[in-house]
């Protein structure tokens, strides 16, 4: 997947906002990504993009960050979360 395809796809739903190539080391591991700012309705429009990326990438998880308050997992950020406690 690339980052050019996500803004693409941004651009098709009428996202504004903006996609950077990222690199993420996490447990050892070196990842190739996408970083995606939505700068128009974040909560509704990060949403939408999350469930077209899903389709069309075969994502099966993603981190959001809404806010200094609202960040995580993307299906406990908008869904009730999983976790205990």
């Amino acid at each position: 997947m690339s980052c050019e395809r996500v803004a693409e796809l941004m651009h098709a739903l009428g996202i504004h906002g903006d996609v950077t190539r990222n690199m993420t080391v996490l447990d050892g591991q070196m990842e190739t990504g996408c970083r995606v700012r939505v700068v128009s309705d974040p909560q509704r429009k990060t949403e939408v993009l999350w469930n077209a990326a899903q389709r069309e990438f075969g994502l099966k998880c993603a981190h959001v960050k809404l806010s200094k308050y609202q960040s995580g997992c993307v299906f406990d950020v908008y869904r009730s979360s999983n976790c205990p406690g």
